[in-house]
């Protein structure tokens, strides 16, 4: 039946073109949101747990107790299932003042990147620690 093949052509061209329109709508929201999962701004424990209503200290001691991390000195390390994706940076700076220990001496502590808050959030979700 012509007629009714016309019809569905219309149809399927019709969500042809809506389609068309969210990938143009979507694909900067897409390429915002890669550039800012392959970012390498770090983002410390503190600032995190703050986004979520929680203290560093807590949330360390959640995702310790989820068996994402360790601490081995006074750097979080995330376990071996966990280490190697992207989520965390060790990155170590000067101690002027002394705080952690000889004064001039270097820290090292973990950074999270964007896709590791990402990770922390799907984890804490899933678990229940967050709606």
């Amino acid at each position: 039946d012509p007629i009714a093949r016309a019809e569905q052509w219309i149809t399927e061209y019709k969500e042809k073109v809506v389609l068309e329109e969210k990938i143009v709508e979507y694909t900067p929201k897409v390429k915002h949101y890669e550039d800012v999962m392959s970012s390498e701004n770090l983002l410390t424990t503190t600032a995190i747990a703050k986004g979520i209503g929680m203290s560093a200290r807590d949330l360390n001691a959640t995702l310790h107790k989820l068996g994402v991390q360790f601490k081995m000195g006074n750097q979080w390390h995330l376990y071996s299932k966990y280490d190697g994706k992207g989520y965390t940076k060790s990155v170590t700076s000067l101690d002027p003042q002394g705080k952690f220990g000889t004064e001039g001496a270097t820290h090292v502590y973990t950074k999270w990147t964007f896709k590791g808050r990402e990770f922390i959030y799907d984890t804490l979700r899933e678990n229940g620690v967050i709606e």
